[in-house]
Order: structure tokens, then sequence, then C-alpha cells
């Protein structure tokens, strides 16, 4: 039956140089594998059987397959290695399936496989319908019984309210034990998951922005967590200093600092606070007091002494970030020139207006009302071939051209909500920076979250 598996296999191979267009030539359409049990080694499931059948063994046909459905080609094979056809039966047990094979077994028809669960170090989190939660503990059992890295099962209680970002939970299977190590991007962390914010999801972009810090530029992480984005940079070569408001979350990155011997400042303190610091060419005072760059090296002299290249923020609060940093924006600028910013905002609204009533009657011609209004939105806010918004903002914010980056999280349902909510925050924008309103990830079926980034 190797033997058999094998030939079946090469032969397999040997037709796809025959295939044209992607369509194959010759009686045998399909692939052999199609009509041949599917493996499943870490199930206990194989293909070949050969315990109690001495020197024979048996190549098991996938479930309703018949000698009758075999291609031509395939059943020549099987006669020239002498073979023939038996009926044999395959006894599966618990152990034999899939997590979500056993689920569905289990629980009542009308309930669907909760799938989408988070994995923390040792523990598995589960965010539960309301259907699934009379169930939790079968599914908790189940899930610790399938997954052999999992320990602990646990399932958030509520939402996300307070302002630290932590969520009450019950564990539902496993150890209570709630303290996990784990690793991203090759740096080893370690915190209480009860105690502190953590999304696996961000990791790739974690990465994607620690990828445009370079290094001895300076990086404001004003909501760190445990530190993972701000070990990356600092691991880059970067300045860094890592805020959070959260006590525990702040002794966590610290810890986490060390791990890695990786040097990192910190700060326990609110965002909007040391956000103002920044916007406002203050971080030379947070240095003079001894909170910035505790670099130790033959270096820090000068670097301490040198302005950085460039200073990076990121504000990964989604709720909250977009309008405490557009209030910081708008805070920076002087009186007298919002006045002029104000007059200047309405003499461009009235250009606009006039510019869109021509382009109005020019449109249609070729199109509809409806598609010119929405390419004037899309000229009159600058949006690329790829949806990603462009935004101006205040040269407050940076002192010296090209010297402030700042990415800064939310929620919303498009790319023109956030646009409109951008709209409603700064109602006039000089054009000096870009902003560019990228999409993260989605975070239900109606709500994503995007990065607003200011160059």
């Amino acid at each position: 039956a190797y033997r058999l598996r094998q030939a079946l296999s090469k032969s397999d191979s040997g037709r796809a140089g025959t295939e044209t267009g992607g369509i194959r030539k010759g009686p045998m359409r399909q692939n052999w594998a199609d009509f041949i049990l599917k493996q499943r080694k870490e199930q206990g499931i194989f293909n070949v059987v050969s315990e109690t059948l001495g020197a024979h063994s048996l190549l098991l046909l996938a479930h309703e397959v018949s000698p009758a459905d075999l291609p031509e080609e395939m059943q020549n094979l099987i006669a020239a290695f002498q073979g023939s056809f038996t009926r044999y039966t395959l006894v599966l047990n618990y152990h034999n399936y899939s997590y979500k094979e056993v689920l569905s077994r289990l629980l009542p028809s009308t309930i669907t496989v909760p799938s989408g669960y988070e994995i923390v170090g040792h523990i598995a989190h589960f965010n539960l319908l309301d259907q699934h939660w009379p169930h939790r503990f079968l599914i908790g059992e189940v899930c610790l019984d399938k997954c052999p890295c999992i320990k602990t099962v646990v399932a958030k209680l509520g939402a996300v309210s307070n302002k630290f970002r932590t969520f009450d939970m019950e564990v539902i299977a496993g150890q209570p034990l709630t303290q996990v190590t784990l690793k991203e991007h090759g740096l080893q962390l370690q915190f209480d998951f009860q105690k502190v914010y953590w999304n696996s999801r961000m990791s790739a972009e974690r990465g994607r922005v620690a990828a445009k810090c370079g290094p001895g530029e300076v990086v404001l992480d004003l909501c760190c967590g445990v530190g993972a984005f701000a070990l990356l940079c600092a691991r880059k070569g970067c300045l860094v200093i890592a805020n959070d408001l959260n006590p525990d979350a702040v002794l966590f990155a610290q810890r986490n600092a060390e791990l890695n011997k990786l040097n990192v400042t910190t700060l326990c303190m609110n965002a909007r606070d040391l956000l103002h610091c920044a916007f406002h060419g203050e971080l030379d005072m947070l240095d003079s007091l001894g909170l910035l760059l505790c670099d130790t090296s033959k270096s820090s002299k000068s670097s301490r002494s040198s302005k950085p290249s460039k200073i990076h923020v990121v504000f990964n609060l989604p709720e909250l970030a977009l309008d405490i940093l557009c209030d910081e924006v708008h805070r920076a600028i002087p009186p007298h020139v919002q006045s002029g910013k104000i007059q200047e905002a309405e003499i461009h609204r009235e250009n606009r207006a006039r510019d869109e009533a021509n382009e109005m009657k020019n449109a249609k011609k070729v199109r509809n009302v409806q598609e010119s209004n929405e390419a004037d939105d899309v000229r009159n806010m600058k949006c690329d071939m790829n949806g990603m918004g462009n935004i101006t903002i205040s040269s407050s914010m940076a002192r010296s051209e090209g010297n402030l980056s700042v990415y800064c999280y939310t929620f919303a349902s498009s790319r023109s909500e956030v646009l409109e909510h951008l709209k409603l925050l700064l109602p006039h924008l000089p054009e000096v920076h870009t902003a560019k309103i990228r999409h993260v990830r989605l975070v239900s079926p109606s709500k994503a979250m995007f990065c607003v980034e200011f160059d």
C-alpha cells in the first residue's frame, strides 16, 4: 500500500507536465489524492493500514468513494500492483476529531462553533456570543483537549470599559494562571494577562511601524502596554520613551526591557499631558528632568546634547486618541494664526463651492450627479488611488520640518468616516504636512481600526 501510494503520487506529478492552460489532458483529470482518505497525523488518522493484516496492507479510499468512482488510469495502476478491493471499517473516536468537528457534534444544531479566539502564551481567550455562553465550559474543555499548547481558557466578561483597557474574565477550563510568557518578533515578553491590555492581532502592525524608526531617532509610545512596540524600536537603536497610565503595564514594560537587555525609559502618566510636551517641543524638558534617554553608553552624552533626527509619536488608544490628538493640534496653533487660518478656510470653502459648481456642470456631460459628488469629495480630500486620505496639520507639531511623525489609531466603519471626523475636529487645516488614513484590521463586521499617520 505504501508503494502504491508513492506510485500514484509520481503518476500525478508526471501528469503535471501535460497540463496546458490549467486544464489536464488525458483520462485522469482529478488528483489521485481526491480519492484517498486524507491523513491527519496529529489526530491519529492514516490512509495506510497494516497492523493486523500480516504481509498485506490497505490503502484506504476516501469516505463514500467506491471502486467504480476511480479513474481508469488509477485502476490500471492498482491492478499492476496486483491490488484488489475489500471493505474496511475505520473506527474513529473523540481523539480523532478536531476542535471544530467535536463541537459541531456536541453543540445544538442552531449554534455555530466559536472559531475566533486569541492565543496569548498558554491562554486561549474567547469573546463569546450570548448563544455560546450557556455552553462556555464545554467549549473551554474541548479547546483545552484539542490544543496541546493551551493550559488555560478564559472568556471575557463584558466590554473593555475602564481607563486601563483591561476587562473581567472567567476561567472556563484549565488552570487559573494568567501570568504568561510569549515571544513576538524575537522578543520575550512576560505579563499578567488579567492586569494589562494586550492584543496579539496587533503584532504585524507593531512590526510595520517599528520598521519606519531608525537608530538615534526618538520614539514616544503614549500607550505602551507591556512594551512590545517600544522594545522593537529600542532593539533598532532608537531612544525610547514608553508611557502608560496603567502602573502594572509600566512595571511589566520595565521587566521586559531588563529581560531582553534593552534600554527603555518608562513613564506612568496621562497620555494627553505627554502628547502636549511632544507637540510643544518640550522633550528636552523631560530630558533635563532625567526622564528621557537614560543611556549609560559612551555615546550617551553626545546623543543627549544633539537633537534627534526624528521623533515618532505612537498613540494607540482608538477610543479617544484622535480626539485628543486633534485637540492638542488646535491648542498648538497660536490664536492669531488660528484667526488667519479661519479666514483662509472661509476663502477656501468659497473657492471650493464655486469650483464644485463649475465641475458639476461639466461632469453632467459624462456622468450623473451622484458620481460627480463622489469624485469631487475624493479630489478635494486628496485621496490617492489606494484610498489613503490626505489631511494637513499644523507646523506647530514639529518645530523643525520633517522631524515629527505621529501614528494615531481610531475605530470607524470606513476611511470616509475617519475623514469626516477629522474635518469636524480640525475645520481649518493649513497645507504643511500630509496625513494618511490606513486600514489596520477588522474589529467586527461593522467596525475597523485605522491608523492616521501625520508626517
